[in-house]
């Protein structure tokens, strides 16, 4: 599923992952400029302070616990921690790792954030160090398995347990948490035959599960929350309609003015490990992602009476989602995929 990097790479190929790189850093390089286009400079700069110290468990909206730009701030942050994460692995940028970076950068705007992320990927990278396999095997549980990162900051911030003490226990749950990943996802993704592209996410369920069963048997309760952000439709729908309109311009662009291999994407039934960039090219995946966030943007925001916050279906604040659902359509789903009502 991920090609570790070849030693030599032909000039094509190098320009190519050159290419890719440069379009994930500018999209977060865009979200960070955007920020100050909402909030100052210092604003954001508390904002983020906050949101490294929150307790992260659902539904703490960081554009509520703060404000927009702390939240954008924070997006761009947690997608070049992913960049580095990837170049740190040595592992070309393919369809999965490109998915997994931007479903980060989905779930930074609620439960995500450098602190309780990076324990877990260190734990999945450690466990490739300790079995003794190459670092890009452990690379799609470092990025997708920083689902569980609420648990970090849950225990070290919202038990009550005196500091340092509680930090220590997040970071410990996240490290184990994250060595657990990558050998029960292997095993695992013999459940649904690779017809769910959420296999990673079905085993930080597990993992959270036996978490949460443990911090009650020792008495702890866990509270949910419900911080939420509104108002907010004008400039996420121009950031939004901005962001798919370009990314269906340069796919265009990158694929010779034409639709060339998107029919062969729309073919395809997306069973894991399907990776569109080899199937059709990054052209036609990219102009597969803004046509899938065209939709779903159109849709969640009629669900929801054009709000761009929570679904009263789905316990999800809108924009995470449309991040989500655009990012995994470089691996998985396409338009004709779809039915009306998919979550």
């Amino acid at each position: 599923m991920i090609q570790k990097r070849q030693p030599t790479m032909s000039g094509a190929e190098e320009l190519s992952e050159r290419l890719k790189y440069g379009l994930l850093a500018g999209f977060a390089l865009l979200m960070g400029g955007v920020a100050f286009l909402f909030n100052s400079p210092r604003e954001i700069y508390e904002g983020n302070l906050t949101i490294l110290a929150s307790p992260a468990n659902l539904l703490t909206d960081y554009m509520a616990l703060t404000n927009v730009g702390s939240a954008l701030f924070n997006v761009s942050l947690m997608t070049l921690q992913a960049i580095w994460i990837v170049k740190m692995a040595d592992a070309k940028i393919n369809g999965p790792i490109i998915a997994g970076i931007l479903t980060i950068a989905g779930f930074a705007f609620f439960g995500k954030n450098l602190f309780n992320s990076m324990p877990i990927s260190i734990g999945a990278f450690t466990y490739a160090k300790v079995t003794k396999v190459p670092m890009h095997k452990s690379l799609l549980a470092a990025l997708f398995g920083t689902a569980l990162a609420p648990l970090v900051s849950e225990l070290s911030f919202n038990l009550g347990i005196g500091q340092p003490y509680g930090v220590f226990l997040g970071l410990g749950a996240g490290f184990v948490s994250g060595f657990l990943i990558p050998p029960l996802a292997h095993h695992f993704v013999t459940f649904t035959r690779g017809f769910s592209l959420y296999n990673v996410g079905f085993t930080c369920g597990i993992i959270g599960t036996v978490f949460i069963s443990l911090m009650r048997n020792f008495g702890f309760e866990i509270e949910t929350v419900n911080i939420l952000s509104s108002g907010y439709n004008g400039p996420f729908s121009a950031l939004l309609y901005s962001l798919f309109s370009s990314m269906f311009l340069i796919g265009f662009w990158f694929n010779g003015w034409s639709f060339h291999g998107l029919k062969r994407i729309m073919r395809h039934s997306g069973q894991l490990s399907t990776d569109y960039l080899e199937l059709g090219g990054l052209g036609a995946t990219l102009i597969n992602m803004s046509l899938l966030g065209f939709l779903h943007c159109r849709r969640h925001a009629s669900d929801v009476g054009h709000e761009y916050r929570l679904s009263p279906r789905r316990s999800k604040p809108l924009q995470q989602r449309l991040f989500r659902r655009t990012c995994r359509f470089d691996t998985g789903p396409h338009s004709g995929s779809l039915p009306p009502s998919s979550g």
